[in-house]
């Protein structure tokens, strides 16, 4: 579903970011990307909606080049959660996932709020889709932002360190969540500092060091 062609990137500094990345995740799959800071994981990550385009090789959705793709259709395809959340602090829940419904999936304000509650329920959601982000534990301000993500119904989700910012006791319930979206079928490419949480939701593991795809493994293996 998704290649990496010899994928490169580099800084306006002249520093590498990414150096002849190939690889393919398949559709229905999860694949965590590993590795140390800086090692070019979200850079790999970004790649796939555009958020950083490369210079060399290409990046192939569904056998067709990203580059030729519309943006706006590629973001409907791809969702993304970021690594800082992200949410609209003077905006409920609900709103912020009506919000994108209204603006990138073209549906009236009614309309808009029914399909937010419906994935606000489908992540746990439904009793806090009234509250603010700043009345929502970190974990849940995650879901809230997953829901967004997901609520145009993506082909594909990216995630990037979507636990970083959580208290130990809260990725549990981030961990099961990604599973439910996985059962259903969902493609998803996450990445995490986190071997166990890598473990525990993705079929396999790319280690990423300096730029490069070093090693290719099931996620089965990430304590190894």
């Amino acid at each position: 579903m998704i290649r990496f062609e010899q994928v490169g990137k580099t800084w306006r500094d002249g520093s590498a970011a990414l150096e002849a990345v190939d690889g393919e995740v398949r559709r229905g799959e999860v694949v965590a990307l590993c590795g140390p800071s800086g090692a070019g994981k979200s850079t790999l990550l970004r790649t796939v909606n555009r958020l950083v385009e490369v210079d060399r090789g290409r990046v192939v959705l569904d056998g067709t080049d990203v580059r030729r793709l519309r943006l706006d259709r590629l973001r409907r395809r791809v969702g993304f959660v970021f690594q800082s959340i992200d949410l609209f602090r003077h905006l409920s829940a609900v709103d912020n996932v009506a919000l994108i419904l209204r603006r990138a999936g073209g549906l009236s304000r009614g309309e808009s709020r029914q399909r937010a509650e419906l994935w606000l329920d489908r992540v746990g959601m439904a009793d806090r889709a009234g509250s603010l982000p700043a009345a929502l534990s970190g974990g849940q301000q995650q879901r809230v932002a997953i829901a967004r993500a997901m609520c145009l119904d993506p082909e594909v989700l990216l995630l990037d360190e979507p636990t970083s910012a959580l208290d130990p006791e809260l990725v549990t319930g981030v961990r099961t969540l990604l599973r439910d979206l996985a059962a259903r079928g969902t493609t998803m490419i996450v990445v995490t500092h986190e071997a166990g949480f890598a473990r525990g939701v993705a079929d396999r593991l790319w280690q990423v060091t300096n730029g490069r795809l070093v090693a290719d493994r099931p996620a089965r293996e990430a304590a190894a």
